[in-house]
């Protein structure tokens, strides 16, 4: 199993922190080492709130947003901390990489989810930027009364 997401990342005026904002995603089986999948692009969850904050003094308008939408697959293992399910359901595939990817250590794409917690995972992530303007952008610039700055930000993957 292939977590697929997308992302835009943007910053407020009043903060250094770049957030973003989840696009799309989906849950995808792999057969036969191919996958495929269509992920239909919404980012109307980055102008929930957009009235009330662009007048905030602590974050103020969205002063800058990623130029790109960043789409992320990731496979993950340990547990579903929601419903204390294998996040891969095959048990051949977690024989492979360890219940809690412990095989996937000094991968290159190799990251630790949970590290806080007493059972911390090993997860796979791959990340590709796609350049396109936002489909929202022109809602946040009436709301804003200002065009924010289309840059590459360093975003993240969300999942």
């Amino acid at each position: 199993m292939l977590s697929l997401s997308a992302s835009r990342a943007f910053r407020y005026a009043h903060e250094h922190d770049v957030r973003a904002v989840h696009a799309a995603g989906d849950t995808v089986t792999v057969s036969g080492g191919a996958f495929s999948a269509v992920l239909k692009l919404d980012e109307g969850t980055l102008v929930v709130g957009l009235d009330v904050d662009k007048d905030d003094p602590a974050i103020g308008p969205i002063a800058t947003i990623d130029n790109a939408v960043r789409v992320c697959a990731e496979f993950r293992t340990g547990k579903d901390l929601l419903e204390d399910k294998p996040e891969q359901p095959s048990a051949s595939v977690r024989d492979a990489v360890g219940e809690s990817g412990e095989r996937l250590e000094g991968s290159p794409q190799v990251t630790v989810f949970g590290s806080a917690t007493p059972t911390p995972s090993n997860a796979l992530e791959i990340e590709r930027r796609l350049a396109m303007k936002s489909p929202v952008l022109d809602r946040i610039i009436r709301v804003q009364g200002k065009r924010p700055v289309s840059t590459r930000l360093a975003g993240f993957c969300l999942s």
